[in-house]
């Protein structure tokens, strides 16, 4: 099984659209999602990633299904935390090894907070969806089940930054603070999840990444990536672009 984690387009937040870019990129997007045959696509909720696919859609013709837990994940985080979940002070977010580490679920912070209610929550709607295309999970592994042996599908997950690296959080058993803040997802880009089966057992499988935030749709043609997600304008910055340095010192 092959997953697309697919962010929406440049966005028009207020309007919970695309802006002028954003409609190109999904333009561009389609053909791309055309040539690597979807068997089907799923959509979060939210306009600005249901009008991103709706190119793909019409180009392929199948019928999308929409899943709550596909939104935008956009849960606060406990303190010392503050604002957007994946723009943190990174001073703040590599403080705690142990928010980090494997057991992060069971840091102070993290255990029995609202955040990670909902992380669980989503984590086991994604493993039931999972588990109908044929992928059970075993702790790290994946079990294919006898009517998906022989089944490769490609799935399209239509989604946001902040779910984007959620799911490779859930998905990879990564951390959550070092997938969401470690890992960017431009607009329209494509990360590619492949369920991969063991040479030793073929019914046990392992997703790996096998393309991350992949934009060469929009590189074929020269438009410039957006940037929407970083903190800072990462293209052209310098020191006098900064309004916290004093260039007068």
């Amino acid at each position: 099984m092959r997953l697309l984690i697919v962010r929406h387009g440049a966005p028009d937040y207020n309007k919970d659209t695309l802006t002028e870019q954003g409609w190109r990129e999904a333009e561009l997007l389609a053909p791309h999602l055309v040539r690597m045959k979807p068997d089907a696509i799923c959509l979060s909720p939210y306009g600005r990633a249901q009008d991103t696919a709706k190119k793909t859609l019409e180009l392929t013709g199948l019928t999308p299904e929409v899943f709550p837990w596909l939104c935008e994940y956009d849960q606060v985080l406990p303190e010392p935390f503050r604002n957007c979940p994946w723009h943190q002070d990174p001073k703040i977010w590599t403080s705690d090894p142990q928010w980090r580490s494997p057991d992060w679920k069971e840091s102070p912070l993290f255990r029995d907070s609202p955040f990670l209610r909902v992380y669980e929550e989503d984590r086991a709607a994604l493993d039931a969806f999972l588990s109908k295309h044929g992928y059970v999970r075993e702790g790290m592994l994946w079990r294919v089940t006898d009517d998906f042996y022989d089944v490769n599908e490609t799935i399209v997950f239509f989604c946001h930054l902040g779910r984007a690296v959620t799911l490779l959080s859930q998905i990879l058993d990564l951390p959550w603070v070092s997938a969401a803040h470690q890992f960017w997802i431009p607009t329209s880009s494509v990360t590619e999840i492949l369920f991969e089966r063991s040479h030793f057992d073929r019914g046990i499988a392992i997703p790996r990444v096998a393309r991350l935030s992949d934009v060469s749709h929009l590189e074929e043609v020269g438009l410039p990536r957006c940037n929407s997600g970083f903190m800072m304008p990462v293209d052209g910055y310098t020191r006098d672009s900064d309004p916290t340095v004093s260039l007068s010192k």
